[in-house]
């Protein structure tokens, strides 16, 4: 008791040095913790943490997008009957005829029941005493008398028709001639007994299904007119499988498909 009476003063100093001594290692402990720690904050203010944006939802824009390079086409002409309200007509029998497309009418309603080749056909003849006489006839020649001619040919001479490429044979019977067509350079070869012949054009046969009164047009060709319906048409072109029918009034061309089965409208 007498040490601690005579040594407080001392023993007070010591332990309040210590504890000054334990504060300032705490201190030293402490403080750069609270600065990493106020580190941490301010760079989380400043430089927050982004998330990636998600990927986009384009598929309204690519709906939109495909519609614009694929625009809808509106018919205001054949099946729209705002502005074209449907016509009916009263045909010479009586009959009411309702005209709701282009077929029911006009070229349209044209019905082709047949159509039939036109030949070319180069024939060999006989010997001449100037050459060798050849017939030509040609169905699909507009006038009737350009259909069939005749003309001689000798060995290396043309004439209006062809050119002469070869005649080999006899001289009173040849039995192979080599031509050339001299408008068109197509080649050709005739024997006595084997003639040349190739489709040239055709012509059709028509009727017209909503008037049995008007036609039916057999072995029609190419130019032939037609009146239907008050308006005049001629025949444009004509191959195995349709015709073409012309407007005179506006040069419209109908194209009218061939079928067998095709039965009148």
């Amino acid at each position: 008791m007498d040490f601690l009476k005579k040594n407080y003063e001392k023993i007070v100093l010591v332990i309040v040095l210590l504890g000054l001594v334990a504060a300032l290692v705490l201190l030293v402990i402490i403080i750069p913790q609270k600065q990493s720690h106020l580190e941490e904050l301010r760079n989380g203010l400043l430089n927050p943490h982004v998330n990636p944006l998600p990927a986009l939802d384009m598929t309204i824009e690519n709906a939109a997008l495909q519609r614009v390079q694929a625009p809808v086409q509106l018919d205001f002409t054949t099946q729209h009957k705002l502005f074209n309200p449907v016509l009916w007509l009263m045909r010479s029998d009586g009959r009411l005829l309702k005209i709701d497309s282009d077929s029911k009418i006009g070229p349209g309603a044209l019905v082709i029941t047949a159509i039939h080749p036109l030949y070319l056909r180069v024939v060999y003849g006989e010997p001449t005493a100037d050459g060798y006489l050849i017939h030509v006839y040609d169905e699909a020649a507009s006038r009737p008398y350009d259909r069939e001619k005749n003309t001689i040919v000798t060995a290396g001479s043309p004439n209006d028709i062809f050119n002469v490429k070869g005649i080999t044979g006899p001289p009173d019977n040849p039995p192979r001639i080599e031509l050339e067509f001299k408008d068109s350079q197509e080649a050709l070869t005739i024997t006595p007994d084997k003639p040349f012949e190739r489709v040239n054009g055709y012509t059709a046969d028509l009727k017209y299904g909503p008037d049995d009164s008007v036609g039916p047009w057999t072995e029609q060709r190419v130019g032939s007119r037609l009146r239907l319906e008050g308006s005049d048409y001629i025949i444009f072109a004509i191959n195995d499988n349709s015709v073409v029918v012309s407007s005179r009034d506006n040069n419209k061309k109908t194209p009218i498909p061939f079928s067998p089965t095709t039965e009148p409208h």
